[in-house]
């Protein structure tokens, strides 16, 4: 979204001189993805800060997470099991 903002000023310029010069204006998408990647790698730097600085709560939501997964697909397994079951029984 944030590409987005900072593009538009250039757009209704570029509109504003010419119906058809716009699209010389945008940006290719290899320029795009670079963009991308770099505010992803902005994000992702500022979560590790965040989680040093809470270390306990990181650690807290951390095994909550890890457990909740495990749950569910021990969960899932059990049932995709019992239903597979019920499906043998069926056929013969």
């Amino acid at each position: 979204m944030e590409v987005i903002r900072t593009l538009l000023p250039r757009f209704d310029y570029a509109a504003r001189r010419s119906p058809w010069s716009w699209r010389s204006q945008l940006p290719t998408w290899f320029q795009l993805v670079k963009i991308w990647v770099a505010e992803l790698v902005q994000d992702a730097r500022h979560a590790v800060r965040v989680l040093r600085r809470n270390a306990a709560f990181s650690a807290i939501v951390i095994a909550t997470l890890a457990l909740g997964v495990g749950a569910n697909s021990a969960i899932f397994s059990l049932e995709q099991r019992s239903n597979s079951r019920h499906a043998d029984m069926r056929k013969g």
